[in-house]
């Protein structure tokens, strides 16, 4: 069997250390290339029974390899597993010590349950030694019915984990009625305390792996992979109160739930001045004030009418760091005109055969390349091989096929990072609900940034409109798409074919929102308007006709070269993508333009 290059890693560290430690921390090789702290030490390893154990408290992984000291190497690798031992084991009988640390907590003992437990586990210290030690564990019943316990000391301030946690904790209690979602376990027994339990229609619960430290889409995907496993009762929930921490990764937190479930039904507490969770409230002000901040929570959004005092933070925001600036793909010609904001509705024409599909697989993989963007994409013309085929080419600037083409191992290196980035929404199901579903699924599952939607005119709209509604049905599918990009801050890119138009000789057509067949609604609608059009082999022009705000874009035309080959996009003056050359020649190229219009 062959191991990732990952695997590989740990079996080193294994091979440097096994023989004269038991236990140790080293940095994790799936995660750290991907955090600002690369040198943090995230990945434990424990030598058991000649088994290397290992488990990063980052991202999660975990996994075995065979540690065989007859030979004093490892051997073949076990495969890389969510649980790291066959059996955990604990004493569901809280000892003295964790029944005072749960006291210090205002915690009694109804409120444990089956998921608080006892035991002694080895922890790390600061100087990389480590020492067996009391703790109080938090038991997890993932809903695929594996189990894993979230060990914290007693003593000092050390935490362990014994499988992969991967559900919210206390999820599996959920019949019906309202959730509240928590930052860590304590807090969550915190509301149970206080009298909110499945009994009186609430059920609290904890995410497994705590707070971002900022919203971001360059997290991994599977952090948030909690959410999509409890999709079912999320989506049965009457309410859903996020009640994470009040400080900037709590709430990081709060906005990377809310956008994978939906805002429509997410609630947020306010806390007390001077405090920062629903453990510290209680016990400072008791079970009462607790009580009290869950009836004060507010919608998110608020439904209805606002006071101005709610948006302040977002105005002083706005004051001190400007508006949200788009991500560019590196291109001059092209970040000129456009930028990627979360929340837009972009509206992509041309006339048939000009590039507007092509360009916006290419504006898929730079997003994702510069910013590591994800995207859904419904292509009603194109099949998912032959669609994968060309993001295979665009990502690596290179022809696909043929004597200077990709080779298979290209391919597979372009697949992985392709799947990575993109998810596939494919039915044969046209409706606009279900399109917009497929999307909402992969907001949940993957995280995505973006949707792609090719074309408009294949989208139908289910419930027996007739065509004579077709004017009402255009509206109600636009408006669909844009408030699916508000409601989950993804940019939403259409693409609509124009009615007929005819070419004038030497002429490049540039149909705006005005002329997509049906209604004027495309341009009104949409907050950025993009037509891309052929001007000559080997090079197209960019006009934006619409930008809804400053930090949108601008309107305006510029030339952008094309490779047909790759179905990449690039500077005339540069020579290569992503840079602009050091010689002169905008005048000629803005004459070059001014020549069309």
């Amino acid at each position: 069997m062959m191991e990732d290059g990952s695997l590989s890693i740990i079996r080193d560290s294994i091979v440097q250390y096994g023989t004269s430690r038991s236990n140790w921390r080293d940095t994790c090789p799936y995660c750290s290339h991907e955090r600002k702290k690369s040198k943090e030490k995230t990945l434990s390893i424990t030598i058991k029974d000649n088994i290397g154990l290992f488990f990063c408290h980052h991202c999660e992984e975990s996994g075995s390899i065979d540690y065989m000291s007859t030979s004093g190497m490892p051997i073949v690798p076990l495969e890389t597993q969510s649980t790291v031992p066959d059996s955990i084991s604990y004493s569901m009988k809280v000892g003295k010590k964790q029944r005072d640390y749960l006291d210090s907590r205002k915690i009694n003992g109804t409120s444990e349950g089956k998921h608080i437990v006892s035991g002694k586990k080895y922890f790390f210290d600061k100087n990389g030694g480590g020492s067996n030690q009391e703790a109080i564990g938090f038991r997890y019943v993932n809903l695929d019915g594996s189990e894993a316990v979230k060990w914290r000391c007693l003593d000092f301030k050390g935490f362990t984990q014994d499988g992969a946690a991967r559900s919210l904790w206390g999820i599996e209690n959920f019949k019906s009625g309202n959730i509240i979602i928590t930052e860590g376990e304590i807090d969550c027994l915190s509301f149970r305390e206080a009298g909110f339990t499945e009994g009186n229609g609430w059920t609290v619960v904890s995410v497994p792996n705590g707070a971002p430290s900022s919203v971001s889409t360059n997290d991994n995907s599977r952090k948030y992979s909690y959410l999509w496993d409890a999709k079912d009762a999320l989506a049965k929930a009457d309410k859903i109160i996020i009640a994470s921490d009040n400080d900037k990764p709590g709430d990081s937190l709060a906005e990377e739930i809310t956008r994978r479930i939906g805002r429509h039904k997410c609630w947020r507490l306010k806390y007390p001045e001077g405090t920062k969770d629903a453990n510290e409230v209680l016990v400072k002000y008791g079970k009462d004030v607790v009580k009290d901040m869950l009836d004060s929570a507010i919608p998110w959004p608020i439904q209805g009418l606002r006071s101005v005092l709610e948006y302040e933070g977002h105005v002083l925001k706005y004051h001190n760091e400007g508006p949200v600036v788009g991500t560019g793909t590196g291109v001059k010609p092209v970040d000129e005109l456009f930028n990627a904001c979360p929340g837009s509705f972009v509206v992509v024409t041309g006339i048939p055969g000009s590039g507007k599909s092509t360009w916006l697989s290419w504006l898929l993989i730079k997003l994702g390349s510069r910013d590591d963007q994800k995207f859904a994409v419904w292509s009603a013309e194109m099949p998912p091989t032959m669609l994968v085929s060309n993001l295979c080419a665009t990502y690596k600037e290179k022809a696909f096929r043929g004597s200077n083409g990709m080779s298979p191992e290209e391919v597979k290196e372009s697949i992985g990072w392709i799947d990575d980035h993109v998810v596939i929404i494919e039915t044969n199901d046209t409706d606009i609900d279900t399109i917009c579903e497929g999307a909402i699924a992969s907001i949940l599952r993957k995280g995505i940034t973006g949707l792609v939607v090719d074309p408009y005119n294949m989208i139908t709209r289910s419930g027996g409109h007739s065509e004579e509604a077709s004017l009402t049905n255009i509206r109600y599918i636009l408006k669909k798409l844009k408030s699916l990009a508000l409601e989950y801050s993804i940019t939403v890119y259409l693409i609509a074919h124009p009615r007929k138009m005819l070419q004038e000789v030497g002429r490049p057509c540039v149909p705006t929102g005005y002329d997509v067949s049906g209604s004027a609604d495309f341009y009104n609608i949409a907050d950025i308007g993009i037509t891309i059009s052929r001007v000559e082999d080997g090079q197209s022009l960019m006009t934006n006709w619409k930008s809804r705000f400053p930090h949108f874009g601008k309107t305006g035309s510029n030339i952008i070269d094309f490779d047909l080959a790759t179905g990449s996009y690039s500077d005339p003056l540069s020579g290569h993508q992503g840079s602009l050359g050091s010689g002169g020649g905008w005048n000629d190229l803005e004459d070059k333009v001014d020549e069309y219009f």
